[in-house]
């Protein structure tokens, strides 16, 4: 069997990028020719190849060879943390080439490309004999608050993040002041503030935030409800069902 194949046969998917950089002289497209031909590997797309040892490919390795600049955020990011509530067929691809990359289905699991936005708060994750990029718990809160619609509602969101056990402060203020969005601190110190005995957060911290929140206007937490109540501390509007939607009563 080629050196190739063998360099490879604990991966699960190669990319042609990959087999560049290990095997700079080798004739590659007669080598992968010959392993598709013999069914040692699959093509999945132009340039990356799936190993026939495995019965199928990890979403989240297969997401974070789509784009070179792929991050996991998102919904992804509450599963390869292991909180999310759900499993979803959807995998959001944070990448500042959104708009050149187009959303994909590959055996039933839609691929979205979402404009990256802050470069803090990325996590290298080992998983199986790869290692992802995937944004951070503290990050997780933050960004899964601010764009519900990409982790399947309110409900969804606080069930995950209940299962966080540990938040860096320190980091959730830092990601904070880089996102510049004042919407952000209504709202992730509403979340903070829910969870602080869990997460054994500071007054300092959650002062630190409510300095920032504007009295101007009342932020929305979540735009598919109707009937909201009013939080003063945060200048926020909540589901009047709240309680009930994280099973609080």
């Amino acid at each position: 069997m080629s050196k190739l194949y063998e360099k490879f046969k604990d991966r699960e998917l190669i990319t042609l990028k990959e087999i560049k950089k290990e095997f700079p002289k080798i004739n590659h497209k007669a080598t992968i020719k010959y392993l598709l031909k013999n069914e040692k590997w699959t093509l999945i797309q132009k340039g990356i190849y799936k190993n026939n040892n495995f019965y199928e490919v990890n979403k989240f390795i297969l997401a974070s060879s789509l784009v070179d600049d792929a991050l996991l955020g998102y919904h992804a990011a509450l599963e390869v943390w292991g909180v999310a509530q759900s499993v979803y067929n959807t995998v959001h691809i944070l990448t500042a080439k959104n708009q050149d990359v187009k959303p994909k289905t590959i055996d039933g699991i839609l691929y979205q490309p979402v404009k990256k936005t802050i470069d803090k708060g990325i996590a290298k994750v080992p998983m199986g004999s790869h290692a992802i990029l995937c944004i951070d718990q503290e990050r997780m809160v933050i960004d899964c608050i601010d764009k519900l619609k990409y982790v399947g509602g309110l409900e969804e969101y606080f069930k995950s993040i209940s299962s966080v056990h540990y938040i860096n402060e320190k980091k959730i203020i830092e990601y904070l002041k880089a996102y510049d969005k004042i919407s952000l601190y209504h709202k992730v110190g509403f979340v903070l503030d829910h969870f602080k005995s869990q997460w054994n957060l500071s007054e300092y911290t959650l002062k630190t935030i409510e300095n920032e929140v504007s009295r101007k206007k009342a932020v929305l937490l979540d735009s598919s409800k109707k009937e909201v109540s009013f939080i003063n501390k945060w200048n926020l509007l909540i589901p009047k069902n709240f309680k009930a939607l994280v099973n609080e009563y």
